[in-house]
């Protein structure tokens, strides 16, 4: 029902951390995890209020690693609750590709109240950001507009509804 994706970009040019927030409905009875999807598996998934752990379950869909955040009961169909979860990434030294400078979402279905925001450290600001949508999760940019950043060196954007698409930033250094 709602998603808040917050990510922090390092001194050093990479994605460091995702803080993400969310508010899920159950669409059906006994719903008491939801799946983690990520493109990399150089990561640490830590989770907060609404989650009592990670399933130690880890498997590949594609070129896809996923496992599954649990509840912290199981939801009735229609049920909701709030989620609140970190990611943090660690990428090895290496040279920057165009796949460092975004920060991606994609929606399967359909998701109401979504906030996107990347921060970047003050010692590494971009010299160009771009909102963007995406042909698919790894497809090309199909339409894109210059973003600013703010006070606090972050770009932000904030929409009503998503429905079947990728969308988020890029920039360029």
């Amino acid at each position: 029902l709602a998603l808040h994706d917050h990510a922090e970009i390092g001194a050093d040019q990479l994605l460091v951390r995702t803080r993400t927030m969310q508010v899920i409905e159950a669409t059906a009875a006994g719903t008491g995890q939801i799946p983690y999807l990520y493109d990399t598996s150089a990561l640490t998934l830590d989770v907060g209020p609404g989650c009592r752990g990670i399933s130690r379950d880890l498997y590949q869909v594609g070129d896809v690693f996923a496992t599954h955040i649990l509840l912290t009961r199981e939801l009735a169909a229609g049920e909701t609750t709030t989620l609140e979860y970190w990611t943090t990434y660690q990428y090895q030294a290496e040279p920057l590709t165009p796949q460092h400078c975004q920060y991606r979402r994609g929606v399967m279905a359909s998701v109401e109240n979504v906030d996107i925001r990347v921060q970047f450290h003050p010692g590494a600001l971009p010299a160009k950001v771009w909102w963007a949508t995406w042909d698919g999760v790894d497809g090309a940019v199909t339409a894109q507009e210059e973003a600013s950043l703010d006070v606090q060196h972050s770009a932000h954007r904030y929409l009503r509804s998503i429905e079947r698409t990728v969308v988020g930033f890029h920039w360029s250094w």
